[in-house]
């Protein structure tokens, strides 16, 4: 990857400092890694860098993850972040409270490499695909508004 080309960053949030750099490890020949050991320093840290996505575990002391995932999709500012649960948890209750807490994607630890990184790209995909998408909305109601505004009218079709 050259200088010039945008590197996606990843937080990483889990407890243990081996998981975050057995992730890290990987990760970091395509994105840019941050790293938060609990939830609110994991909030903290996303308000102030702006991940592109989040790899988050569930069992943390304090705030567990399915907290942390609730009040990123209640915050106007990170609701649209991408969030995948990284945990031991594997049973499917687990699976269905990451999805109602507002998950994007869900894996059970042991992960494997070329798992996690198919899942980031597919979720940094379809986040593109949104903005893209908002843009263009964005680009055609300008157009309206514009035409409404210097008076134009179709013509009337014969």
């Amino acid at each position: 990857m050259s200088e010039d080309e945008y590197r996606a960053t990843v937080l990483v949030v889990d407890d243990f400092k081996t998981n975050v750099e057995y992730l890290r490890d990987f990760l970091e020949a395509e994105y840019s890694v941050l790293a938060a050991y609990n939830g609110e320093e994991a909030i903290k840290v996303a308000l102030e860098k702006k991940p592109d996505i989040v790899l988050l575990d569930v069992m943390m002391p304090g705030m567990d993850g399915y907290e942390v995932c609730r009040r990123f999709k209640a915050d106007d500012r990170l609701k649209n972040m991408p969030i995948i649960f990284v945990t031991a948890l594997g049973e499917e209750k687990d699976e269905a409270s990451a999805f109602e807490a507002g998950a994007s994607d869900f894996l059970p630890k042991p992960v494997k490499r070329v798992v996690v990184l198919k899942r980031i790209q597919t979720q940094l995909e379809r986040i593109g695909q949104m903005r893209r998408l908002e843009a263009e909305v964005h680009r055609r109601t300008r157009e309206i508004d514009t035409t409404r505004m210097i008076g134009w009218v179709p013509p009337k079709s014969e």
